[in-house]
């Protein structure tokens, strides 16, 4: 992959699941996020089992809701292959739910990468729902991973363009990084730090910038931004020891032990941390092995 799907772009948040579990409860939560399905009234005939065409019941789409939320519920434990039964379902039960179409998308992508499935999925929600920003951009993240640099940018580019998408800054920070691994460092550079003026605590531009600098042989600068990283991650242990690499490299070795330690000190769970879902729970392998590294860096500077 040309960047890691969990760090470099981050994506959007599937909607949370409905708390609310009548059939009158989960209609009121598809229509309060703007879900169209095509109207029975217009003959609307989709495909289903083996033979033949029906039109969906409110009843199935309601029954497809229910199983879209099981399986964010599902994800938010990081059990990822409950999680893609569920979003299968719902797709089988009502072909035209656009988020679980999506949901499917993100799943294949972060959890199986399978971009061609990804792909797939994410077009099919964009055919139910053409404005989508959210699913434009994480697209376009499939594309990215591909090298497939031009379709990601129109893609970012695209959902750049719709006034009302919520978290411009995240398209923003990808196109950044599109176009650096496209070769264009300072265009990438201008696109990461529009997004962080857009949101001043958005950790992955400062650890974006941090990497093109590292990458580019400036260890000071690198430095100042995982310091800004770390500063608003503080519990991430990825945050803290890319600091005490960039801080080992200008000399800075106090600053670069503090670093280490930080990150070589696991921070105890609270009780309703558990299940925090993508965000959190889902990076606790990887977390580990930042761990032990922070720990052997820790070492290998007690030692001298």
């Amino acid at each position: 992959m040309t960047a890691s799907p969990t760090f470099f772009p981050q994506r959007a948040t599937l909607p949370a699941a409905s708390r609310e579990t009548s059939e009158r409860g989960h209609l009121r939560r598809l229509r309060g996020l703007g879900r169209r399905f095509l109207p029975a009234a217009l003959g609307a005939l989709l495909l289903v089992g083996c033979a033949g065409t029906r039109a969906i019941s409110a009843k199935e789409r309601d029954q497809a809701a229910i199983q879209y939320d099981l399986g964010v519920e599902a994800l938010r434990v990081c059990d990822a292959r409950t999680a893609l039964e569920h979003f299968q379902q719902a797709v089988r039960t009502d072909p035209e739910l656009d988020v679980a179409h999506a949901a499917l998308g993100l799943t294949y992508h972060i959890s199986f990468a399978d971009p061609l499935k990804a792909i797939a999925h994410y077009r099919k929600s964009l055919e139910l729902k053409p404005k989508s920003p959210e699913v434009n951009c994480n697209l376009a993240n499939v594309y990215l991973d591909l090298g497939r640099y031009d379709e990601a940018i129109a893609l970012y580019e695209k959902a750049l363009e719709d006034i009302l998408y919520k978290t411009p800054f995240i398209a923003e920070n990808n196109l950044g990084w599109c176009h650096y691994k496209r070769g264009n460092i300072e265009k990438g550079i201008d696109h990461i730090r529009t997004a962080i003026i857009a949101n001043p605590r958005f950790c992955l531009g400062y650890r974006n910038l941090g990497i093109i600098h590292a990458e580019q042989g400036d260890a000071a600068k690198a430095a100042e931004n995982f310091a800004l990283y770390a500063k608003h991650c503080p519990d991430s242990p990825d945050a803290q020891f890319r600091l005490g690499v960039a801080l080992l490299k200008t000399g800075e070795k106090a600053g670069a032990r503090a670093a280490f330690e930080k990150c070589a000190t696991p921070i105890p769970e609270a009780d309703g941390d558990r299940g925090a879902g993508l965000s959190k729970g889902c990076r606790q392998v990887q977390d580990r092995a930042l761990l032990e590294e922070c720990r052997r860096y820790r070492q290998l500077m007690a030692e001298e």
